[in-house]
């Protein structure tokens, strides 16, 4: 079950496409302008008292298949467990046929799908998501 809101604010991350990549991680990523023009993904997180979420995580179309999603699910997750979370979620589209077939590739579970009514008329059909840590 989702634990939102935060117990703290949120953590950004912005890759810039000088961020360098290797298997050991992410190389001047961090903490990158949102405005920046070489701006080529986003993720951000934030943690409650034994989960952490997943807000976001975009990476630009230009920039995927890279390996850069996957660098920034593995900092969010390192700083996930830095916050002592014992679990990651998210919430995704269940159209999002792309996004949760790479969720699913990197460990995550489809725990529950829901619909979220957001208001006038409009709602969220989602598949909620966990990673344990």
């Amino acid at each position: 079950m989702p634990c939102w809101p935060t117990a703290t604010p949120p953590t950004a991350y912005v890759l810039s496409s000088t961020t360098r990549i290797t298997p050991g991680g992410l190389h001047d990523a961090a903490r990158q302008p949102w405005d920046s023009p070489t701006q080529c993904a986003t993720a951000c997180a934030a943690n409650s008292t034994s989960c952490c979420k997943l807000d976001k995580l975009y990476v630009d179309p230009g920039h995927q298949r890279q390996g850069i999603g996957a660098a920034l699910l593995q900092t969010v997750q390192e700083w996930a467990r830095q916050q002592q979370g014992c679990r990651l979620w998210l919430q995704v589209n269940r159209g999002n046929t792309q996004a949760v077939a790479a969720y699913l590739k990197y460990g995550f579970g489809i725990t529950e799908s829901r619909v979220f009514d957001i208001g006038h008329g409009f709602v969220m059909d989602d598949h909620v998501m966990e990673l344990p840590l």
